[in-house]
């Protein structure tokens, strides 16, 4: 019996330059960190796989899936990247001694070239790694990784909420490279977003990240002008309740249009911000930045 765990993930800055569209013509730079919600794969468990979950398996070469079975902190399309942590896992556990590189990379090719679904580079390579880190993508699709740390107070200003809203992220990032390939209004905006990554950088860096607030709102003012789907009038009212209670920025996680949101709110107005979202029909979901990547845990 094998049993391999995977995180899942927030992206702090530059989320959609490391799609194909995108990073093709100008790199690509994101910033993401794992969390302490985990997809678990057990080898030596009672089958209790659906049929997502079956296609998978047998994308990733898990052939007799009687004695498979998975296991996850949080439900499908939550936004934090779970179908690269279900992969990379399901690869790991079937190859304990693969790197992190070689795992993330067998994981983008299957989900991307064999499922054929619509994904960028980030989820795969912050799943197999963990903790915090920046990916630097060249035009030709190579992934740099390097860690990056955040300050201990920019760590606890984070806060999470589930948006009870679930939605598969392959539908909205069709949505998403469309846009980019035929709209000048959605490729400039992915260009600022784009920049903002690199000031992100330069900022955490220098300050552990002092300015992350600002620029997560700037990032979500440009991610909502490259596709309207990516936001909604329910969404809308939640960040504007946010910033009202002194929220310095957040965004919709993953590919938008669902599933969670994350604010950067200092610790001591974070009391007001759970209540007014929790009584807005969100879920507070506390978490911690994860240092753990895709690994067997026996």
């Amino acid at each position: 019996m094998t049993v391999a765990i995977s995180p899942m993930r927030i992206t702090l800055a530059g989320g959609g330059t490391d799609l194909p569209v995108y990073y093709k013509q100008f790199g690509g730079l994101v910033i993401s960190a794992s969390i302490d919600k985990y997809v678990m794969v057990d080898s030596g468990a009672s089958y209790n796989l659906d049929d997502q979950m079956v296609k998978y398996a047998l994308a990733a070469g898990l052939d007799d899936l009687s004695s498979i079975s998975v296991t996850s902190d949080l439900k499908g399309g939550a936004g934090l990247g779970g179908s690269a942590s279900l992969l990379t896992a399901m690869i790991k556990v079937q190859n304990p001694d693969m790197t992190p590189r070689e795992v993330a990379q067998a994981a983008y090719v299957i989900e991307r070239c064999t499922l054929r679904h619509a994904t960028g580079l980030q989820d795969a390579y912050i799943a197999a790694y963990g903790g915090i880190i920046a990916m630097r993508i060249t035009k030709q699709g190579e992934v740099t990784v390097f860690r990056v740390n955040l300050s201990n107070e920019v760590k606890k200003s984070l806060v999470l909420f589930d948006t009870g809203q679930c939605r598969r992220a392959s539908g909205v990032l069709t949505k998403r490279i469309s846009a980019i390939s035929s709209c000048k209004e959605s490729f400039d905006a992915m260009r600022k977003i784009h920049e903002i990554a690199h000031e992100a950088i330069a900022d955490i860096r220098k300050t552990g990240g002092a300015k992350l607030g600002r620029l997560m709102h700037e990032h979500w003012e440009a991610k909502k002008a490259v596709l309207k789907d990516h936001s909604s009038e329910k969404v809308d009212k939640w960040y504007d309740i946010a910033m009202k209670c002194g929220a310095d920025g957040g965004k919709i996680s993953g590919a938008g249009g669902g599933g969670h949101m994350l604010f950067v709110c200092e610790k001591a107005r974070q009391k007001q911000l759970i209540e007014e979202l929790t009584s807005a029909e969100m879920i507070h979901v506390p978490f911690q930045i994860s240092d753990t990547g895709t690994s067997v845990i026996n």
